[in-house]
Parts: C-alpha cells; structure tokens; sequence
C-alpha cells in the first residue's frame, strides 16, 4: 500500500498541476479585458493632459500597473464624426462624403415623377437614397423637400398595400410640419391613414430641445433655424449645423416625454463626461460597452473619475490628486519607463 500511494502522488502532483495551468489559461482574457483603461481629454479650463501625463497620474490613482492607455477621450467616442449630439436620443450621423443638395433635390424629383407615373417602387428607390443622404448634406434642406420625401414614401407604400409603412412614413411627414393638410393633388384613397397619423403625432410631443452654450454657428431643425425654444414634436428630425466652414447634420429620433434634451458640440459631450455628468451615464456606457471595457479611468486637467461600464456609473465628480499623489505622478511620468510606455499604448 506505501509503494501504491507513493506512485500515486506524483500523478496527482501532476493533475493539480496541468489543471491550475489551465484555469489560468482561461482567466487570462479575463484579466486582461478588466484592466482599467485609461483615457484623458479636456474640460474647457484649460489644456488637456499628455499621455505620458495621463499614464503618471493613472499609476498614481490606481496604484496598479496593469491598466491600459486608451488615448483621448474624443477619439475613442469618434465624437468629431457628428456636428453635434443629443444624448438620451438615437442619432443618425454621415458615414461618407458631403452631398450636394442640388443632387438631393434631384432625386427627390424623380422620385414625385414615379409617383406620377404610378412607379411606386422605383419611387421608393429613390426616396430611401435620398433618406440615407440627409445628415450628408452640404446645405440646409428645403422644408418642403424634406416633408416630401416621407410624404411620397406614404403615398408609395400605401398603393403597394403596405398601410403600417404607410402610416409609419406619414407619421414622420406630420410631425416634421403637422400644419400641413391632405393634398388635393393625389387621389383621396390614403387620405384615411394620412390623418391617422397626423392624430397620432399630435398626441406626441417631444421633449424639449435645448442649445447648449457649447454649440458654436447656426442650428437649423428641418430647414428652419432653430433657437431652441421652439416645441417639435416626437420622431424623425434633421438637425444641421452651418458654420463658417460649412453645413453638416444628424438624422435625430426626438422622443416623446416630459424632460430636457440639449443639442451639444463635440467638445460639449467630453467637458460634461469629464465632470461625471450622469446625464452622459447612458451615452458613454453604450459606446464603451462596444469595445469590451468594464472599467474607465477619466484624467483630465482638473482631476480623475473612474467609470463603471456594466453599471453605467461615474465614481464622483473628479477629484484633483493630493500632495503625494502629485510629487508621485511627477515623478513617475519623468521616468524613461513611462515615456516608453505611454508611446507603445498611443501608437498601439
């Protein structure tokens, strides 16, 4: 039995063995996508930390060296990609290049002349790409435009016995111009769903949109400039910004409710993320979300947060380092070590 038990145990060192080698295998992504990740940016009082700064000051709060550089805070949300942002709202922004709006007002054209001619699904082709060009768009669109192409959209999904899409694109027409009435210039048959829709977009008013201070030009909201004391009503809405560069735009789907939603530049969004605003819980928590990071570290020129993704949570307002954390992070960021680190996650 002692000969029995003696050959035995080393077969069990060796089981033990071989399975913590795969448990830890298999923790291994884990730990390493619930390293903190670090990202920096600015809150408008003055000018943004470096990396190698923002990597002094995150070993300093966190008192671990595991976690991960992200880079800046704008680019990791893409947030030079819109005009501006409503956040507590979906937004459509331009994946591609400016359209012209003498092209846009073409198609839209040609898509009234299939109506005429009873071609509704070549109607329709023409609607959805002139739909997909909206927030594309190289100057303020027409109002009236606008209305037609989700009133033709009505028309068209209407005689090709769609009456939901019908209803659906006639409620998007009603909410853009709710004073507008059936036209007499189409036979009467929708006209049914047509007020259908318009009742139905009455009851829905939007909440209320607001311009923030950060915005910078002019905000025009379905081709008429907006102050942003004007009521809208809930659905589709395209808002564009003209500026002395140009216009740009997003395709926004105002919801209904009670509360207050602000119309903010890029810049706006970092400022408010950076102070642990937690109207921008939601907002920042989906886009992490997508890239697999559970745990934010924010540094900015007035302190640091620390955000829960999977909670959606800031940890506080942002809070300066003390003394030693200070002299700490200054040293630590002089460091050969950390220059070479801060370079190797910038340019990963």
């Amino acid at each position: 039995m002692g000969e029995y038990l003696q050959r035995l145990y080393p077969v069990e060192s060796v089981i033990r063995t071989l399975w913590l080698a795969a448990l830890t295998v298999s923790l291994a992504p884990r730990l390493v996508a619930a390293a903190p990740i670090v990202l920096s940016g600015t809150t408008g009082s003055g000018p943004a930390p470096n990396t190698a700064d923002a990597a002094a000051v995150a070993q300093a709060v966190l008192d671990r060296g595991d976690f991960q550089m992200g880079g800046s805070l704008s680019d990791a949300l893409a947030l030079t990609s819109a005009p501006v942002w409503v956040l507590g709202a979906s937004q459509q922004n331009c994946s591609g290049d400016p359209i012209s709006t003498v092209a846009f007002d073409q198609v839209v054209t040609q898509a009234s002349e299939a109506v005429d001619s009873l071609d509704f699904g070549v109607a329709r082709t023409h609607l959805q790409t002139a739909q997909a060009s909206l927030p594309c768009l190289d100057d303020v669109v027409n109002p009236e435009t606008l209305y037609d192409i989700w009133f033709l959209e009505g028309l068209s999904a209407f005689h090709q016995g769609n009456l939901e899409e019908a209803k659906t694109a006639f409620g998007v027409a009603t909410a853009l111009d709710p004073t507008r009435q059936w036209s007499d210039d189409y036979a009467p048959a929708p006209q049914g769903v047509f007020l259908a829709a318009l009742q139905e977009a009455l009851a829905k008013e939007g909440r209320a949109l607001g311009r923030d201070g950060s915005v910078t030009g002019e905000v025009i909201v379905d081709g008429v400039p907006f102050s942003g004391t004007e009521t809208l009503l809930a659905g589709t809405h395209l808002v564009q910004l003209r500026t002395a560069e140009g216009t740009s735009g997003i395709v926004l789907d105002l919801p209904a409710g009670d509360g207050w939603l602000a119309i903010l530049s890029p810049a706006g969004v970092e400022q408010r993320v950076l102070r642990g605003d937690p109207n921008t819980a939601t907002f920042l928590g989906e886009a992490l979300a997508t890239m697999g990071w559970t745990e934010v570290l924010l540094v900015s020129e007035v302190g640091t947060t620390s955000f829960d993704v999977d909670s959606r949570m800031f940890s506080a307002p942002p809070t300066a380092l003390s003394s030693s954390a200070n002299s700490s992070a200054r040293s630590f960021s002089t460091s050969p070590s950390a220059v070479g680190r801060a370079r190797r996650d910038a340019s990963a």
